[in-house]
C-alpha cells in the first residue's frame, strides 16, 4: 500500500504521522514479520557486506536465550521487532521508525479519524517527548495540554531520551483507562501532573459558521488534515458561499497535519487547479511539485486570513505557506511549529510498516518548513482560555473587515 501522509509523529493515543508515500522492499512471505527477518539474517549472514558481520548478531542472540536470568520468560518475536526498531533509530533518522502490526493498526485507524487515546499529538525534540498540540473536545485538550508541553514522566516512566513508539504505547490504552503525565512548560514552577481518562475519538475535521453580528463573515476551523477533510471543507465553504459568504477565516491552530493529498485539494477550493501547493526536495533528486487539482469554490477576489499557532504543524503549515504565497493571504497568530521533512511510509509483510525520512517540503517561494515553521504576518500571542476573548480572531476580524 502507497499512501501520502504529512504531520508530526501522534499520540493521538494512536499515531498520527506526516509523510510522504514511498516503496521498500519487503521480507519473504509465510510468517511473521519478526521471523521472517530471521529467516532473512540467516541466509545473508555469510553474503553481507565485508564490514558487516551478521555473526554479531547471532552471538548476541544465543547468549541472552543461554544466560539471561529471566530468559525463560523472553518473546522471540519482540527481541526481533526490538533489533528493527533499534536498526531504524540507529540511522539518525529523527522520524524514522519501524511499526509491528499492532502499531500500524492503530496508524491506520487514526488517519481515518477515529481510535481509542487521548486526542495529543506528539513529538520527539532534542531527545524529550514534547506535545505539538491537543485536538478540540478531546481529553488532552479538556486536561489543558499546551503545544510544546514537556512530558516528563508517562505514568512511571521518564521519558528523557524515551523513543517515540514507547512514548505512544504506553501513552495509548483502552477507553476509560486512565494515564498520568508529568508536564512541564515555561511559566510552570514546578512540573505539573495530569492525570487523563482515556476515550474514543472521533474526529471532526472541518467546522464551519457565520460569525455572530458580522454578516457575510464566515470561519471555517480544519482541526485535522484526514482522508474525510476535503469533502468536509468543500461542502463547508460550498454552504457559506450559497449563504452569502463575502470574507473567510479559515483556523488550522493546533491542527497537526494529516494526509498530504488532501492538504493540496483543501488548498484547490481556494486557489483552483494547477497551482504549486508545495515543493519536494529530495537529497540528490530533483524537486517534486505537488499542485492543486479540482474547481476553485471561493472567487479570486473574496477576502481570505488564515490563524495559526505552535499547533499548526506540516500539512496546515504547507496550506498557510501555500496561500500566503500565491494568494497574498494574511497569516496571524505565532509562529508554526516546523514540520517540514518527508517520511516515506510502506506497508511490509504480516501488516507491519516503516516510516524513513526522505525529503523536506519547501512552500512554493522556496520557504523550507523543517524546524524553522512559518513567521505570521500579525504576531498575536495565543493564550486563550476558558472565559477569556480570542485575541487572534479578534485581531483577524478587525483586519479582515479592512480588505
Amino acid at each position: 500500500m502507497k499512501k501520502s501522509v504529512i504531520g508530526v509523529v501522534l499520540a493521538l493515543a494512536a499515531l498520527f504521522l506526516v509523510f510522504e508515500a514511498g516503496r521498500l522492499i519487503g521480507l519473504p512471505s509465510g510468517r511473521s514479520p519478526a521471523f521472517q527477518f530471521l529467516d532473512t539474517l540467516k541466509i545473508s549472514a555469510t553474503s553481507t557486506p565485508a564490514d558487516v558481520d551478521l555473526r554479531l548478531f547471532w552471538d548476541v542472540w544465543n547468549t541472552v536465550h543461554e544466560q539471561y536470568y529471566g530468559k525463560d520468560d523472553i518473546k522471540d518475536e519482540e527481541l526481533v521487532y526490538g533489533a528493527i526498531k533499534g536498526m531504524v533509530r540507529a540511522s539518525g533518522d529523527k522520524y524514522g521508525e519501524f511499526f509491528t502490526p499492532e502499531e500500524t493498526k492503530n496508524f491506520l485507524e487514526a488517519i481515518a479519524g477515529s481510535f481509542d487515546g487521548i486526542g495529543a499529538e506528539i513529538t520527539s525534540r532534542d531527545g524529550q517527548i514534547t506535545i505539538v498540540a491537543p485536538l478540540k473536545d478531546t481529553p488532552a485538550e479538556r486536561a489543558g495540554l499546551k503545544p510544546g508541553d514537556l512530558v516528563l514522566k508517562i505514568n512511571e516512566d521518564t521519558t528523557f531520551e524515551m523513543s517515540l513508539e514507547r512514548a505512544v504505547s504506553l501513552i495509548k490504552g483502552p477507553r476509560g483507562s486512565t494515564v498520568t503525565l508529568l508536564i512541564n512548560r515555561p511559566e510552570l514552577e514546578t512540573p505539573l501532573e495530569v492525570s487523563i481518562v482515556r476515550a474514543h475519538i472521533e474526529v471532526s475535521a472541518v467546522e464551519s459558521k457565520f460569525i455572530e453580528n458580522e454578516p457575510g463573515l464566515g470561519y471555517v476551523a480544519i482541526r485535522t488534515f484526514s482522508e474525510t477533510a476535503p469533502r468536509e471543507f468543500r461542502q463547508a465553504v460550498k454552504r457559506l458561499v450559497n449563504q452569502g459568504l463575502k470574507r473567510l477565516i479559515i483556523d488550522v491552530r493546533n491542527d497537526p497535519g494529516g494526509v498530504l493529498d488532501a492538504s493540496v485539494e483543501v488548498a484547490s477550493v481556494i486557489l483552483g487547479p494547477d497551482k504549486v501547493i508545495a515543493v519536494e526536495k529530495t537529497k540528490t533528486g530533483e524537486p517534486v511539485e505537488h499542485k492543486s487539482v479540482g474547481d476553485r469554490i471561493l472567487p479570486e477576489e473574496m477576502p481570505v486570513v488564515i490563524l495559526v499557532n505552535g499547533g499548526t504543524a506540516s500539512a496546515s503549515e504547507i496550506l498557510a505557506g501555500a496561500l500566503r504565497d500565491l494568494r497574498g493571504t494574511l497569516i496571524i497568530g505565532e509562529q508554526t511549529f516546523g514540520k517540514g521533512s518527508v517520511q516515506s511510509y510502506a506497508e511490509l509483510r504480516a501488516g507491519a510498516s516503516v516510516k524513513i525520512t526522505t525529503a523536506q517540503w519547501f512552500t512554493p517561494a522556496g520557504e523550507s518548513l523543517e524546524g524553522n515553521g512559518l513567521e505570521p504576518d500579525v504576531l498575536v500571542a495565543d493564550e486563550l482560555t476558558e472565559g477569556t476573548p480570542d485575541a487572534v480572531l479578534n485581531k483577524a476580524l478587525e483586519l479582515i473587515k479592512q480588505q
